[in-house]
């Protein structure tokens, strides 16, 4: 059984030998076209898939291994790949990176090559894994296929707005007005003591939401002076914050942060799980903040973008890599909606990870509270997501890594 196996590899190995490409087919016993020549039973089975799941990996890694396995991995890239090498031999699994492969190679090599599906060949113990098995595939969501960059978005009718000139009012719809026989829509707002205001639609760039606190705001009055007395308010405190920041940022630029080292497995593991595929800028903002904690600096970057364009996930891969080091993550959101927002998604992304958020606002009770302090300051929470509750006194954390000031509001900065 054995020489007709072997005379049967010898024959195909010949034959084959003499073409560039080969397809394989499964060709039933019975064939009515024409009888073939030679059949060759080839005992291939699937390589499974590994993503989200490398302890799987591992296993197997090192049964092929103990079995006289040669083994390929196809990580896609090189920096990937020496993550690979490096998480294996973290897992006492021996592996090179290599970019060539000699005929008689023995052992694992993991590859920057992109050879997407892999193969196992018991019968001459040779196994290829994949990029599609170790990286899970990603789908493109239908609001990343129609994203456009809007301006500004209509208000709706009981939003609080802005004017520039005149402040906050009330918006109470779109009315159709006709003047010198043209009909045109203005938006309509509400002010203090009865007062409107009528904006025609092509001067909205005069008009924005309203961004403040929890509590409902305070309407101006038309032609009063209080929202301009206001707005000096701001101006004066912002050059004030100002020079207060210059010297923020010259003890800084003399501070030193703390290195994190570079990505492990573990990090690529929960960047796979992200079901979207990341746009170009997403990608060099997180390639930015990384390259920011592991030089070693104290990090300060501004992420800019569209709702829905996906800053939440650039912060939380942040903070993954910062959990990773055994510190602590704060996300400071400037409303309780929001901050229950980001508890909700945090708590989703982070939950393969078993790592513990904890939510701290005004509508907890005091035992929740207490008990989320205890959790902070022994470090048993590692990411914890608040409005300025966050910055009382009473907050005491184990070891702080990483502020996210999720600041979607022109006022509070400070």
């Amino acid at each position: 059984m054995h020489l007709k196996v072997m005379r049967k590899v010898d024959v195909f190995s010949a034959f084959a030998g003499k073409f560039y490409t080969l397809g394989f087919a499964n060709i039933t016993s019975s064939n009515p076209i024409f009888e073939p020549a030679e059949i060759f039973s080839l005992n291939n089975p699937a390589v499974r898939s590994y993503h989200a799941n490398y302890n799987s990996l591992f296993t197997d890694l090192k049964s092929f291994n103990l079995n006289g396995y040669r083994i390929v991995l196809c990580a896609g890239d090189e920096h990937t790949a020496r993550s690979f090498v490096s998480s294996l031999k973290d897992n006492n699994i021996f592996s090179r990176y290599t970019t060539t492969i000699a005929e008689n190679f023995t052992g694992i090599v993991v590859t920057p090559f992109t050879i997407k599906k892999g193969v196992n060949y018991p019968f001459c113990k040779f196994v290829l894994i994949g990029v599609n098995d170790l990286v899970r595939t990603k789908t493109i969501s239908v609001s990343q296929k129609k994203r456009k960059t809007n301006v500004f978005t209509m208000p709706k009718v009981g939003d609080y707005v802005v004017h520039e000139v005149h402040g906050i009012g009330l918006c109470n719809g779109v009315e159709q007005i006709e003047a010198f026989g043209v009909k045109k829509d203005f938006v309509v707002i509400n002010y203090a003591e009865g007062d409107k205001l009528y904006i025609p639609v092509d001067q909205m760039d005069m008009l924005e939401r309203f961004s403040g606190s929890d509590n409902i705001p305070k309407l101006n009055r038309l032609g009063g002076k209080e929202f301009q007395k206001l707005k000096e308010r701001v101006k004066n405190s912002v050059r004030e914050m100002a020079f207060d920041l210059l010297e923020l940022y010259r003890a800084r630029n003399q501070a030193k942060g703390y290195k994190y080292p570079p990505d492990t497995y573990w990090q690529k593991e929960f960047e796979d799980s992200f079901e979207y595929t990341e746009t170009d800028d997403q990608l060099k903002a997180i390639a930015d903040i990384k390259s920011d904690m592991e030089r070693g600096i104290v990090m300060d970057r501004l992420i800019c973008g569209d709702v829905g364009y996906g800053k939440t996930e650039v912060a939380l891969r942040a903070a993954f890599k910062t959990v990773m080091e055994n510190k602590q993550v704060a996300i400071l959101a400037p409303t309780t909606i929001l901050a229950r927002q980001h508890f909700n998604t945090a708590s989703a992304r982070f939950n393969e990870s078993k790592i513990q958020c904890v939510l701290m606002s005004r509508f907890q009770s005091k035992e929740e509270i207490k008990k989320n302090l205890a959790k902070i300051e022994s470090g048993q929470a590692s990411v914890i997501i608040a409005t300025h509750r966050l910055l009382s006194n009473d907050v005491k954390f184990k070891d702080l890594g990483l502020l996210i000031l999720d600041e979607e509001q022109r006022f509070g900065v400070e």
